[in-house]
């Protein structure tokens, strides 16, 4: 099987969700093995550099202590399977860009999702420095994969029209 060229922004494209694939695979992982150590080490760096009040683990539930199951696991179940999503969309779009394209506003919907909620829940509800760090990390995953993609579609356009 020959290997396929790609245009310079199909390319950047195709890094890009390479290293994001990869990315997304070691946060599904820490989720998966330490949700509440990352949310320890959040809150110790909200708490002593920005004052801010720490997020309750699920460990902090007395009245679940005695449940494998607990309520505020489903929050977790639902992130692991939106990680395992966006990881093996990432995957798709990294092993051929031009064929899974129309796979990358899933992945937009789903950062512009994460970081626009977080945001609002920072600024409105809940002021945790965990869900600041939400907004700080997924709002420019966003922006650099919109501005991939955005380059491929444009690039795709003007080969259409000439």
């Amino acid at each position: 099987m020959a290997k396929q060229e790609y245009s310079s922004a199909e390319n950047f494209l195709k890094n890009l969700m390479g290293i994001l694939a990869l990315i997304f695979l070691v946060c599904f992982l820490i989720f998966a093995l330490a949700p509440d150590g990352l949310i320890k080490v959040l809150n110790v760096i909200g708490d002593k550099i920005f004052g801010l009040e720490p997020a309750r683990l699920v460990s902090e539930f007395p009245e679940h202590a005695n449940f494998r199951f607990v309520p505020q696991r489903l929050w977790l179940i639902l992130a692991l399977s939106l990680m395992a999503t966006i990881t093996y969309l990432s995957y798709l779009v990294w092993r051929n860009p031009r064929k899974n394209l129309p796979l990358v506003p899933v992945i937009l919907l789903s950062k512009l999702t994460s970081s626009l909620v977080a945001l609002i829940y920072f600024f409105a509800q809940q002021n945790y420095f965990v869900n600041l760090v939400a907004f700080i990390t997924d709002f420019p995953i966003f922006l650099v994969v919109l501005f991939a993609y955005l380059r491929v579609v444009i690039q795709k356009e003007k080969e259409l029209v000439s």
